[in-house]
């Protein structure tokens, strides 16, 4: 797998194709010093990463899945970079999943309005969440929220009802808002189906 020109070797341990995960976030990042591996961590699953040794000696590894899940949630990996990783994952045989790993300026901007919003009531607001196979925009409580930029005219509406039916097997609610509104339009229709 090559990141930003560097060629990166998955290692099998435990029958799992994996990779050090320092070693990932010094490529992507470009940086090695002060570097908090526990805080990078919160953005990937429990079960997609595994520490092995101890000490100096100990190194954390991240799998296929850990990576997808940590893009997804990162804010300073661009657009195209994110595609690229996919695309590597993908042409390694490690995911065959057909995602959007997709972050605008927009959709920041509504991230920050929600989460101000929804502070007042102590709901806690989980962003880019891998539900299954698929990744969600936000969750409150037992309500997925889907921001869909451009009137969801990019996606293909069989394979979304697809994701929307599993996603809703798997007990959420799916509260969809549009760009075209305002944010406070949107934070409107969201509050009203949550609280």
């Amino acid at each position: 797998m090559k990141i930003k020109n560097f060629d990166v070797s998955f290692q099998s341990i435990n029958g799992e194709k994996v990779i050090d995960f320092k070693y990932f976030i010094i490529l992507i990042s470009g940086f090695s010093c002060n570097l908090d591996l526990s805080k990078e961590l919160r953005n990937v699953s429990n079960k997609n990463f595994f520490k092995i040794g101890k000490g100096k000696n100990l190194k954390t590894y991240i799998n296929a899945d850990g990576i997808l899940e940590f893009i997804s949630k990162s804010f300073r990996i661009d657009n195209i970079e994110k595609e690229n990783i996919l695309q590597q994952l993908k042409d390694e045989g490690l995911i065959n999943k057909n995602i959007i790993l997709s972050t605008s300026r927009k959709e920041l901007c509504f991230y920050s309005n929600l989460f101000d919003f929804f502070s007042i009531f102590n709901l806690p607001i989980k962003k880019q969440v891998c539900i299954g196979s698929y990744i969600v925009d936000f969750i409150i409580k037992d309500f997925v929220i889907e921001y869909d930029e451009n009137n969801h005219s990019n996606y293909n509406k069989e394979k979304e009802k697809i994701r929307e039916n599993y996603i809703k097997s798997q007990g959420y609610k799916i509260i969809r808002v549009s760009d075209i509104n305002s944010n406070s339009y949107n934070l409107g229709i969201i509050a009203k189906e949550v609280l």
